[in-house]
This record gives structure tokens, C-alpha cells and sequence, in this order.
């Protein structure tokens, strides 16, 4: 009987430890990823502003290619 625990310990410690760590891995990816959501919606109005000028102003283009 000990030895069919010790059997079904190890069978059960081979499957937790690498869905385990997945899951962990996985909450840490979420957790970084909810961090930079602010930053990166932030930087994207700020390109939509800098692309598109405010319809009462005037916009110019610069092309500095320098190619002729």
C-alpha cells in the first residue's frame, strides 16, 4: 500500500509541476501585459494627434528624402 501512494505521488508531482508552472508563467504574462496597457494606449493617442491636426490648423509636409 505505501508503495502504491509513493507511485501515485510521483504520477501526480510529474503532472503538477509543468502545469504549474505554465499557469505561473502565464498570470506573470497577464500581469506585464495589464502594466503596459496605460503606456501603450497613451502613446497610441498621442500618434493619432501627432498624424491628424486639429481641423482649425494648418499642416505642412516635410519629405527629407534626399533624393532629387
Amino acid at each position: 500500500m505505501a508503495s502504491l501512494g509513493q507511485l501515485v505521488a510521483g504520477g501526480s508531482h510529474q503532472l503538477n509541476t509543468p502545469i504549474g508552472f505554465s499557469h505561473n508563467n502565464v498570470s506573470l504574462a497577464f500581469s506585464a501585459l495589464k502594466e503596459l496597457s496605460p503606456p501603450l494606449l497613451i502613446a497610441s493617442r498621442l500618434s493619432e494627434l501627432v498624424k491628424k491636426p486639429p481641423p482649425d490648423q494648418n499642416s505642412v509636409t516635410l519629405n527629407l528624402n534626399n533624393s532629387r
